[in-house]
């Protein structure tokens, strides 16, 4: 078990990719590098926040003239992993900070959720999608879909602060 602030974990994640994943995402303070995140935005822990955060996000994909299949998963990745956080975190009243980023083919979102325990989700088993529905334990498909979704997941927890960093490849056309 993590001790509260005083470990860092660290993990990428490889989903639906089959590249390997270069350096890590986190400097040695556990935040992110340069560069910055083009769009940031905190978001009250609360479900009347999800339509913000919604459009939040469709309007960072038109600024930027992207993909709007690649939207629909950012969203489907990033409600889950949101909605998570009001089930399991939601204790505390500091907001969840959501950055966007776009470059080298990819859209970068990084979650900032202050005043949390410690759940690396990314080490959580998957379930067994091919059991029959009723043989099938609740819990953890959200994670499993969100995981094939994007490209590649990190996960970062430091001082009671988790850092969730998904990456999604958009293809060079969008870049």
């Amino acid at each position: 078990m993590l001790s509260t602030g005083l470990k860092t974990a660290a993990r990428s994640v490889p989903t639906r990719s089959s590249k390997l994943f270069g350096a890590n995402a986190f400097n040695a303070a556990g935040s992110s590098p340069k560069p910055e995140f083009s769009m940031q935005e905190k978001f009250k822990r609360d479900l009347k926040s999800l339509s913000r955060v919604f459009r939040f996000i469709d309007s960072f994909f038109s600024k930027h003239h992207l993909d709007s299949s690649k939207k629909q998963e950012v969203l489907l990745a990033v409600e889950e992993l949101f909605t998570n956080v009001l089930k399991y975190q939601a204790k505390s009243a500091k907001g969840i900070t959501i950055g966007l980023r776009k470059g080298n083919g990819e859209v970068t979102i990084r979650m900032i959720i202050p005043d949390t325990e410690a759940f690396d989700f990314t080490k959580a088993k998957d379930p067994d999608v091919d059991l029959p529905i009723e043989l099938r334990r609740p819990g953890g498909l959200g994670i499993y879909l969100t995981k094939r979704m994007v490209d590649r997941i990190e996960f970062s927890y430091r001082n009671r602060t988790t850092t969730i960093t998904l990456t999604k490849t958009i293809g060079a056309s969008d870049a």
